[in-house]
């Protein structure tokens, strides 16, 4: 049996992957077995569409260099999606969030309040200080925000400060 292998490569995006193209020639060429390289996968900086396309084109010398074929180049990133088109050798882009978008998307500029895929609708139950309120959808309700591009909880649409 025999499966295609992508090595992930760090174009700026700090997430996962090999940190230089000799790293990532050494695993392509260390696969074993059925795994076959297929090519290369990335995951940029939200905003780092320039940086990213700088990377891959000294990965992919590197590996023209080595007469290593890279037929796959796969790349992410819901905010950058529509620069996606301008980085020279990406043959596919998955971007994660984009079809619900989320308040993530919507800190870094990549959509509106208006794209998001859903809210919530809640009431205020009760106001015990000027600076909190109760609401009926409880903390398993809403989204919370892992990464420290917003607030930890949701937002307001009628106290967007909130």
């Amino acid at each position: 049996m025999t499966f295609d292998v992508l090595i992930e490569c760090d174009t700026g995006g700090g997430r996962c992957g090999v940190q230089t193209p000799d790293e990532a020639i050494a695993l392509a060429s260390a696969l074993k077995g059925g795994a076959r390289f297929a090519g290369l996968m990335t995951y940029p900086a939200a905003g780092g569409t320039k940086e990213m396309a700088e990377r891959l084109a000294e990965i992919l010398a590197s590996f023209e260099k080595a007469s290593i074929d890279v037929k796959t180049v796969s790349a992410g990133g819901t905010p950058d999606l529509w620069k996606a088109h301008t980085v020279p050798g990406v043959t596919e882009y998955r971007p994660g969030t984009y079809i619900y978008m989320d308040r993530s998307q919507v800190a870094v500029g990549a959509a509106t309040p208006d794209d998001c895929a859903l809210t919530i609708l809640a009431t205020v139950v009760s106001k015990p200080l000027s600076d909190r309120a109760i609401i009926d959808a409880g903390f398993f309700v809403r989204k919370t925000d892992f990464r420290k591009l917003v607030n930890r909880f949701g937002s307001s649409r009628i106290m967007p400060a909130s």
